[in-house]
Order: structure tokens, then C-alpha cells, then sequence
């Protein structure tokens, strides 16, 4: 997992979860999840309940789609 540039910022975050979380089946779920984590900072037990998923799922997803977000921000 690649680290996030330090000068990322909110809206930096939120265009690059929109622009590159597609093309999968829950696309609009990971990228609610994703904005959750990223812009938000929830933690992963509250996602848990919030979108009714394990642990393992919200972290496969926060891992699948974590370096094709911060590869798109400069």
C-alpha cells in the first residue's frame, strides 16, 4: 500500500474516489466506502455496521482500491 501524499487535501481525495473507483459491480459502494475512510477518516468497525460488511470485506476493498486512488493524486 502506497502512502498518501502529505498535501492531499478533502477535495483532492473525493475527485480521485469519484474519477477512478469504476468498473466494478459495487462501484457505488466502494467509492461511499472509500470517501468514508479517506475524506471522513471513519474507522473500519463503524464501515463494518454502516454498510453491513465484515471487517475482511471492508478492508479488501479499502486495499483494492487504495493505490489506484493516491496513483491519480499529485
Amino acid at each position: 500500500m502506497k502512502a498518501p501524499p502529505k498535501e492531499a487535501c478533502r477535495s483532492q481525495l473525493t475527485h480521485a474516489i469519484d474519477e477512478w473507483v469504476v468498473l466494478s459491480l459495487y462501484a457505488d459502494r466502494d467509492r461511499e466506502i472509500m470517501r468514508r475512510r479517506l475524506v471522513d477518516g471513519a474507522p473500519v468497525e463503524k464501515l463494518t455496521s454502516e454498510f453491513d460488511l465484515t471487517e475482511q470485506r471492508i478492508k479488501a476493498i479499502i486495499d483494492k482500491w487504495y493505490d489506484v486512488i493516491f496513483e491519480h493524486i499529485e
